[in-house]
């Protein structure tokens, strides 16, 4: 079992100025919530080098742990307090300076803990305050927001209402959170709310990649970042039309001459120029991968061959990965995103477990765990099932840990799909 951050619950406001905030603790793919103080995990103790409190905590599954102190800065009405939530205080009440007005938690966005807000307090934080908060807090806010839609203690409905509140958002790291709580929630949904989800995701993205304009020499690395991102979330996730055209347009002209295009929106026009081809295109990439002029151009026609919404195309992309044409040290990546294939990654699935001794005899047993990982993506209870019940006969001795994570990952978001995705197509086509 692996334990996860902390969380932290800014409660409505139980009397008059003030807000509770409790501590709770969120255990690995049972999603168990207790409440309790965080028990460290060695990253908690590396990364933000917490100090435990006095005493510890024994429960029904697990040995004597040491119980953790979370300090904790909430910001209201422009003043920051700190409250510290340990053995001895594992909910507090905070005073407000102003009762009406936004609750910032976690502000700054240093902790090492995650803020689930109740749905009140979520609400305040609307376009204005978002402007008015740092980078790093709004990352943690939309970060915060997909892990909660994990654990089950956000809808996927609720989550996507809240993205909609960041179309002004002007930073690359913060879209970066949004984009994948988007990809996440499109794994969820079925073809008949699709069209309707892709909507709603071009109505959120199209506007900030109009915002961004056309590429300048002035612009900077991050600018031309959140662009490529933008483009492929518009093209790929949104089936942007308009997009789509333009990035056939950069694909082409990359072809011709890399120089006359952005690196960030080659790349990302490869992607949606793939991902949206025929068996034509399929044929130009791997042309283009073979003869690329550099290493980068041919890892990125190798890799864009895993993105073809073809199921023949797919299994053609992972037959290919088993020749000798393709590296021992790529082809595993290979498979992997061909087993994350949006709507065909379990044909690619199937081709991997089908020829798991060959891939175990020719690839860098280091490598091995990389191939699995794509499984964690395949929501569906068949094939669950199947991944599930694969690995517990054939496991991987060289990456035990990061087999049970990457399983374990798969068992939440089956969880999220099994709990949300009907609901969430319920609205979407409402």
């Amino acid at each position: 079992m692996r334990l996860t951050r902390p969380v932290v619950q800014p409660l409505e406001t139980q009397a008059e100025h003030t807000v509770i905030l409790a501590s709770e603790h969120l255990r690995g793919d049972r999603c168990r919530r207790d409440r309790e103080v965080h028990e460290a995990t060695a990253v908690g103790w590396r990364e933000r080098n917490l100090k435990p409190a006095l005493g510890t905590r024994r429960d029904d599954d697990s040995a004597d742990r040491p119980v953790w102190a979370i300090p904790v800065h909430i910001r209201n009405g422009g003043v920051t307090t700190s409250v510290l939530l340990d053995a001895t205080a594992l909910a507090a009440p905070v005073a407000l300076a102003d009762p009406d007005g936004p609750v910032i938690v976690n502000a700054g966005g240093h902790g090492f803990f995650r803020v689930d807000y109740a749905e009140e307090l979520r609400s305040r934080l609307d376009g204005e305050v978002l402007g008015s908060m740092s980078t790093l807090e709004r990352y943690n806010l939309v970060d915060d927001a997909w892990s909660s839609t994990l654990a089950g203690r956000l809808s996927a409905v609720e989550l996507l209402e809240f993205l909609d509140g960041f179309r002004d958002e002007p930073d690359y790291a913060v879209w970066q959170a949004v984009v994948i709580a988007l990809r996440g929630l499109g794994r969820i949904v079925g073809e008949d709310a699709n069209e309707a989800f892709q909507a709603r995701v071009r109505s959120l993205v199209v506007p900030a990649l109009e915002r961004l304009g056309e590429p300048a020499a002035d612009d900077t690395d991050l600018t031309s970042k959140l662009r490529g991102l933008l483009v492929g979330a518009a093209g790929v996730l949104g089936n942007d039309v308009a997009t789509q055209a333009r990035c056939r347009e950069w694909y082409d002209a990359a072809s011709r001459d890399a120089t006359t295009v952005d690196p960030e929106l080659a790349a990302a026009a490869t992607s949606v120029t793939a991902a949206t081809g025929d068996v034509d295109m399929y044929d130009q990439m791997l042309e283009r991968f073979r003869s690329g002029a550099t290493p980068q151009e041919q890892l990125r026609h190798l890799y864009a061959l895993t993105e073809f919404d073809d199921e023949a195309l797919l299994l053609r992309t992972c037959e290919f990965a088993m020749s000798d044409a393709v590296k021992t040290q790529n082809a595993p990546f290979v498979l992997a995103q061909a087993i994350g294939n949006r709507h065909h990654g379990a044909a690619a699935w199937a081709f991997v477990r089908d020829h798991w001794d060959e891939a175990n005899e020719r690839f860098p047993t280091n490598t091995i765990v990389r191939m699995a990982s794509g499984v964690r993506l395949l929501n569906t209870p068949e094939a669950v099932d199947d991944v599930q019940s694969f690995f517990a006969a054939h496991p991987i001795a060289q990456a035990t840990k990061t087999l049970e994570q990457i399983l374990e990952r798969q068992r939440v978001n089956a969880a999220l799909r099994s709990r949300d995705a009907d609901r969430l197509a319920a609205s979407l086509t409402a």
